[in-house]
Formats: structure tokens, C-alpha cells, sequence
């Protein structure tokens, strides 16, 4: 037994932690130390890794070799301690990792942080770049990964800019960014140092824009407009398409990969190497501005011609018709008696553009494209299994001179001819619809709860005026509020809340922060309060409405979101889901084996763990970085058993979800976009309802994705059919897509102290609030704009807030 320990102890880790609390270096060490990246298969390389360790920790708390040696002394009993209580194996280090990140990542972090604020210029530079663009492509770094040429092609730097790249790695792994280890192959590739990133940066390098100013940008505006000019739409085209990738670094986007790189280098924007096309990210933001622009002065009056011709045909054929709104270029138009039929507005097809826009079998997509040739279209489209779920295609191509409508596959719908002809016609010879006998619905289950005249009073105006929300007048039930810290933003939703109750009206919260928990007595006066260790939640049943594949893409695509890792680990997700079924005799093809048990998280990963085994070192790699990422979802066991959610008490009654007790935003996020992905498909089992029936609200809503592959993205468009209304709470409404507010009856605001915050906020309250008001004239606590979707003009009030309610 080592000395100085114990025979027996309950939990060793926490032994060892509490033991050393006190000494910043030794905690440090011990996360590195379970960061080792060998497997099992090479012997965990545990010995081995001591003597980087020990140089890390010299480096990083200068100290002397005398200190060093004794700090690597005590690490080494410790850890030969713990091994001989509960052997070596990869859920102790996993635990070690999420246990180290929870108790002591806040006081790690800040010592890193201001390490980071303390450095040279160069080194700031280079931490910005490694953490804005390097890290979000490579969770770990092997000796010789970045070649010169490679990172001149996509970060369109020199590496000799900020020093040759082992100086610079060595200069990170100082202020605390990386640890270098030891990676030991199982097979005969020998022993390779890597850079491994501890999981506590992330919240750094994620947010590196907060501490660091970027690097000074070329201009790019005559560029793009020059571009423009010459009617160069295909090299825009390749800068649009790599622009949407995650590393700024495309390869073989579809069709003949020589053609397609076949363009004009330009020196410090595009650029390529091999059969990479690259964009500097240091230019990423303003060439993105600049294109969305450019590209928006070109469709917004095709725009607002297919929102008129829309707007008649509803009116034409209401109430056979319901036309959505699915995100600014994506109309979604559903029939009584015809398939679903989508619009897709675009200059020119790109491939990020289009994935998993369309997900409707049996469905009709028209496809309305400005700037880009025909041949190209076609190309795009037979080269894009997206395509290969729609029954039908049309494409409409316009330019300044001509229109040109194709059938390339299917049937036309039964509004196609209508739709292009309203679209292509000029404004004063667009018929107008004659009088239209009177259609009745066709019978269809609505469930018919109560009729209910739901007012909810937010505040008075300055004349004693009441001011309700009444969702059922507007175009929907959704709500949006936003304000900086200490507006008032909590207490509005409470006020809400207690509306709510008050009509008694079901509602789940997600609180993210315990804002509405007793941190003394883990009660809430906002309802129950649900404990996440009592449920359960398996996101790999089969649940009535997708497949084996859908689900392995939808889960995958899930934890992309919340994580962004790279395609290469989406794919060995993607395995491991595929394979964690047929282990359970699921298979894709055999609609039968769908009733069959299905696997949970634990099975993915046991999958993972065998890919790691048996592949190369690039997969050993890449699994690693998974395992970096996702550690916390597989610790956290709630994804490891059947569903047991009391959706039948939720629906009918009050709930708080306290994610506050989980250890990282991640993991709220996470666990809050399965949440709500399991009661969408409960919801898809009951008859529809015309009225609201229950409320999700999210505070702190900046946390959760909003795109249309999220689960909240596709609660704020389809909650209204099943009687859902969703509210969300923020600082910051720039993190809303337009998929947000263009499903939305109501937004209101605080105050937004930040500039970029109150010009986002003013653009979307409209009429004559500019973001000076929205910045200055709100300045009195309380004191909001509200705009509602069935009133021209912006109403100014003061919230009466939850506490002058009781």
C-alpha cells in the first residue's frame, strides 16, 4: 500500500481531491494524468507519461527540477494508490476527468485565463488563432500534424508569423491550453507526443472573442464586388460553400472536385493546397457580412413577390392551405387533399444551405434560384442525396433577363403552375382571385379542450393602461423577451408563471440557473420540481415515426449541435449508433427487428470503445477527442435506460427542470434538447388542439440551438398544432436565427446596454424604435417595448414584476 493512504476508502478519487485541494499543481498533474491518451491495448502508457508530465508542470509554475520531482513523487504514489483500489481502466480516468471539471475547472480556468491576458502580443495572437479556428478542427495536436503548407492553406496565416509551430505549441502548453503527452500505438507506429486540450479550456477557446481582440483583417469589399460585377457566380459560389464548412477547409464538395477547384486564388482571402479550398478564418466574419449582403440585395424583391403570391393563394383556397414560414428563404405550403409542397429561395445552391431542409417523404420541392447556371443546378442536385427524399423537383431560374421553370423529377402539384406563374409575372398583371364558393374542412380528431380567452397582464402603460399578451390573436403562440443583466428579465417570466396558474394552465421551465429553485430547499413556488436523477430518457427508442437510420443522423446531428465536433467523429458516432442496434438485432432494412429492445448511450459507448480498439492511430485519435467531448453525456446516466418521463402529470400540471445541479452547459443543453425532443414525439401521439394546453419556457435561452435540425426549432414551428406555446428568455437575441423570430406572435424588450444587442432588438420591434431607444430610453428597471404580431406599432410599458403580484 502506498504510504501515507488508507486500505479502504468510499469514494478514492474524492479521497485524493479533498487531500490535495489545497495544491494546484498536484490537481493539475492529476488531470493530465487522466488525460493519457494510450489505450488499454498499449498498457495506458502510465510510466511513461510521468516525465511529461513532470515538464509540463515545470514549464507552466516555473518551478525547479528539485520541486518538479517532488510533485511528480507525490502524483505517482497517489496514483498507484488509486490503480491498486480500482484497477486502471477508461471510466476512471473519464471520472477523474468529470470530477476534476466540476469541483475545480472555474479556478483552473481563471488561473489560464490570466495567464492568456498576461502574454505577449505574438502569444495572444497565437492563442487567438489556435483557440477561435485550430481547436474547433483538432481536440488534440501530434507532433507534425500541421505542416507549414497546410495551415498556410486554411488559416491563410504563415505559421512563421507567430514562430515556427513547436515554439508556439510549447508557449500554449505554458499558459495552460494544451498538456503534452505521450500517445503509445498498440501496433508498430511507436510513441508520438500529443497536445491534448483539457476539457475545462473549452469554455476559453470557445469564447476566446470575450478576452482577446482579433487580429487586424484585410478588406475584402472590392473584392466580392468586383466579383459581383463580373457575374463571377461560381467562384462566389465556392466561397459561399466554404464559408459554411467548419474548418474553412472544403474537399471534393460534389460532382468533378477538379472543376470545382478550378478557380482564382486571391492572396489573403481564398486559397488552396492539394485538394483543399481554403478561407483565412481571420477574415471569416466581415466576408461573410460582405456575401450576405450582396446576396441579399438580389432575392429580397423575389422575396417579397413569392410572400404576396402566398399571401393570395391562402386567401384563395383558406382554409384548405396552411402556409408556413419555415426560415427566411423556406416556405413550407400543406394541403388537405395534396403532398406537402416546399419553396427554396436561394442565389445559388450550396451544400450546408441545403442539408436536412427537406425531410418531408412524399413532399414537392420548388427551387427558385437567381445566380447560377442551369447545368450547375442540375449538377448540384443529382450529386446530393438531400434531394433523394423529395418526390418531386422544379426548379425556377431567374436572372435580370429571363425566367426559365423545369420539371426535373416527379409530378407537378397541384399549386405549382399557380405558384410560378404569380412569381414570374409582373406586379400589375398578377390577376386577382375572384370569389370562391365556400369550402368547409374535412373531418379531422381536434381535440376539444375548453375555449379559453387567455390574457396575460405584463405591465401599465404610462396612462395606467393594462397591457396584455393574448396569444391566441396572434399568427403564434410563441414569445420572446430579452434584456441585459438585472432588467428584470426573471421577474417577468415569473409574473408570467403565476398568470398561468392562475388560468390554470400547464407549463414546463427549463432553469438553467435555479432561479425559480430554493437553493435550501430544492422546492419551487413555480410547480414540482422535477429530479433528473428520478428519470430517464433513451433518444435511441424507435417511437412510432423514425427509422433506425433517421435516428442515428437526428442523435448525431443533436450532439453536433451542442457540441460541434468534426465530421470525422460525427461519422464514428454515426458507427457506433448503427452498430449499438444491430448489437440489439435492429436493423435498418428489417422494419420487423424495430420492435426489438433498443440500445441506450451505455451501448454507444461500448461501440466506440471497440472502434478505438481495433483502428489505426488517425481513428484511436479521433475516438479520443470524442471521448474528451462527450465524457459527461456517458457519466451522466440518465441516457442509459428506457425513457420514464411523466409527460402525463407534465401535461396537465406545473413542472420546473433544474438543470442548475448539472455540472456544464453542455450537459444541460443536452439533456434539455432530448427532453424536448421526447415530448414533441408524445405529442405527435395526441389529437391536435386548437388551444393552448401547455407552456415550454426556457430562461437563459442562449444556451439552446435554434436551427431546424434542433428540437426547440422544430417545437417553435409545430407546437402550435398540438397546442404548445414555447417562451424564451435572453441577454443576448443575437444567438436567435430568423427561424426564431418568424415564429413568434410577440417579442419584448428591456434594456440592451450593448450596442450590437439594442440594433438586433430595434430591427425586429420595426417602425420607428431605433436601437438608441432600445440602449437609452429603457434605462428605468422594468421598462420594456413589447410588439405584437397583430399590431402595427410598438407599445412602451413597465412590467409589473412577479413580487408586486403576490
Amino acid at each position: 500500500m502506498s504510504k501515507g493512504y488508507p486500505d479502504k476508502v468510499d469514494d478514492p478519487i474524492q479521497f485524493i481531491l479533498d487531500k490535495f485541494e489545497d495544491e494546484e499543481i498536484i490537481i493539475d498533474a492529476f488531470y493530465q494524468w487522466a488525460m493519457n491518451p494510450t489505450s488499454e491495448s498499449a498498457g495506458f502508457g502510465v510510466s511513461e507519461n510521468y516525465p511529461f508530465i513532470k515538464e509540463n508542470i515545470k514549464l507552466r509554475y516555473n518551478i525547479s527540477e528539485k520541486d518538479s520531482e517532488e510533485y511528480i513523487n507525490k502524483l505517482k504514489d497517489a496514483c498507484d494508490w488509486l490503480i491498486s483500489i480500482k484497477g486502471m481502466n477508461y471510466e476512471l480516468r473519464r471520472e477523474i476527468r468529470t470530477v476534476i471539471n466540476y469541483r475545480f475547472g472555474e479556478k483552473l480556468r481563471s488561473k489560464i485565463l490570466k495567464r492568456v491576458k498576461e502574454s505577449p502580443i505574438d502569444l495572444k495572437r497565437a492563442s487567438y488563432i489556435f483557440g477561435k479556428f485550430i481547436f474547433s478542427n483538432f481536440p488534440f495536436i501530434r507532433e507534425g500534424d500541421i505542416n507549414q503548407e497546410r495551415f498556410s492553406a486554411i488559416y491563410n496565416v504563415s505559421i512563421r508569423s507567430i514562430g515556427s509551430i513547436e515554439p508556439v505549441l510549447k508557449d500554449l502548453t505554458k499558459i495552460g491550453i494544451l498538456n503534452k503527452l505521450l500517445w503509445i500505438s498498440s501496433g508498430t507506429s511507436g510513441k508520438v507526443a500529443h497536445y491534448e486540450v483539457p476539457l475545462f479550456v473549452e469554455e476559453i477557446l470557445n469564447n476566446i472573442d470575450s478576452y482577446l481582440k482579433r487580429p487586424k483583417t484585410p478588406d475584402v469589399n472590392k473584392y466580392i464586388s468586383a466579383l459581383f460585377d463580373e457575374n463571377n457566380y461560381e467562384q462566389l459560389r465556392v466561397i459561399d460553400e466554404v464559408l459554411n464548412s467548419k474548418d474553412y477547409g472544403v474537399r471534393g464538395l460534389y460532382g468533378d472536385t477538379k472543376e470545382l477547384l478550378h478557380f482564382a486564388p486571391s492572396t489573403g482571402i481564398i486559397r488552396k493546397y492539394k485538394n483543399i479550398v481554403a478561407i483565412s478564418p481571420l477574415i471569416i466574419d466581415k466576408l461573410e457580412e460582405i456575401l450576405l449582403e450582396e446576396k441579399e440585395k438580389r432575392i429580397k424583391i423575389l422575396r417579397n413577390k413569392i410572400e404576396e403570391k402566398l399571401e393570395s393563394l391562402r386567401k384563395e383556397h383558406q382554409p384548405l392551405i396552411e402556409i408556413f414560414h419555415e426560415d427566411e428563404n423556406i416556405w413550407k405550403i400543406e394541403s388537405m387533399d395534396d403532398p406537402t409542397l416546399y419553396i427554396y429561395l436561394s442565389t445559388w445552391l450550396i451544400t450546408n444551405n441545403i442539408k436536412n431542409k427537406f425531410e418531408d417523404r412524399d413532399s414537392h420541392l420548388l427551387i427558385v434560384v437567381t445566380n447560377q447556371s442551369f447545368p450547375s443546378i442540375k449538377n448540384f442536385i443529382e450529386n446530393h442525396y438531400y434531394f433523394g427524399l423529395v418526390t418531386s423537383i422544379s426548379v425556377l431560374y431567374i436572372d435580370d433577363k429571363k425566367s426559365e421553370f423545369r420539371m426535373l423529377r416527379g409530378q407537378k402539384h397541384k399549386y405549382l403552375e399557380q405558384i410560378v406563374n404569380g412569381i414570374t409575372a409582373r406586379k400589375e398583371a398578377t390577376p386577382k382571385p375572384g370569389p370562391q364558393p365556400p369550402v368547409s374542412l374535412p373531418d379531422k380528431e381536434i381535440t376539444k379542450y375548453p375555449e379559453t380567452d387567455l390574457k396575460i397582464l405584463l405591465g401599465i402603460k404610462d396612462n395606467n393602461e393594462k397591457v396584455f399578451w393574448e396569444p391566441k390573436n396572434e399568427r403564434s403562440w410563441n414569445f420572446v423577451i430579452v434584456g441585459s443583466a438585472g432588467t428584470g428579465k426573471t421577474q417577468t417570466v415569473q409574473a408570467i408563471l403565476q398568470e398561468f396558474a392562475k388560468n390554470k394552465l400547464p407549463y414546463i421551465i427549463f432553469d438553467f440557473r435555479k432561479d425559480y429553485i430554493s437553493v435550501e430547499t430544492k422546492t419551487s413556488l413555480f410547480g414540482p420540481v422535477l429530479d433528473l436523477n428520478k428519470i430517464s430518457i433513451n433518444p435511441l427508442e424507435l417511437d412510432g415515426n423514425n427509422s433506425p437510420k433517421e435516428q442515428k443522423y437526428q442523435i448525431s446531428d443533436i450532439i453536433d449541435l451542442v457540441y460541434n465536433i468534426g465530421d470525422l467523429q460525427i461519422q464514428h458516432i454515426r458507427n457506433a449508433i448503427k452498430a449499438s442496434y444491430e448489437d440489439k438485432k435492429i436493423y435498418e432494412e428489417d422494419k420487423q427487428s424495430w420492435n426489438n429492445d433498443p440500445p441506450t448511450f451505455n451501448d454507444i459507448q461500448d461501440n466506440l470503445n471497440r472502434i478505438y480498439e481495433v483502428g489505426g492511430s488517425v481513428t484511436q485519435s479521433s475516438i479520443q477527442g470524442i471521448f474528451a467531448r462527450l465524457d459527461p453525456i456517458f457519466d451522466f446516466k440518465v441516457f442509459s435506460a428506457e425513457t420514464v418521463i411523466p409527460f402525463e402529470k407534465i401535461m396537465v400540471g406545473q413542472t420546473v427542470i433544474d438543470l442548475g445541479s448539472l455540472p456544464n452547459d453542455n450537459i444541460k443543453a443536452i439533456v434539455c434538447e432530448l427532453f424536448i425532443r421526447k415530448l414533441r414525439y408524445y405529442l405527435y401521439r395526441l389529437p391536435e388542439s386548437r388551444e393552448p394546453k401547455l407552456y415550454v419556457i426556457v430562461d437563459e435561452a442562449h444556451r439552446l440551438k435554434y436551427d431546424k435540425k434542433s428540437s426547440m426549432g422544430q417545437l417553435l414551428k409545430e407546437g402550435r398544432k398540438y397546442g404548445v406555446g414555447v417562451i424564451l428568455s435572453t441577454q443576448d437575441p443575437v444567438d436567435f436565427p430568423d427561424l426564431v423570430f418568424n415564429n413568434i406572435g410577440g417579442v419584448m424588450s428591456l434594456q440592451l446596454t450593448d450596442p450590437k444587442f439594442a440594433k438586433n432588438m430595434a430591427e425586429h420591434l420595426g417602425g420607428e424604435i431605433t436601437w438608441k431607444n432600445v440602449k437609452n430610453d429603457l434605462s428605468q428597471k422594468f421598462s420594456a417595448y413589447v410588439k405584437f404580431s397583430n399590431l402595427r406599432d410598438v407599445t412602451r410599458f413597465k412590467v409589473i414584476p412577479y413580487y408586486e403580484r403576490q
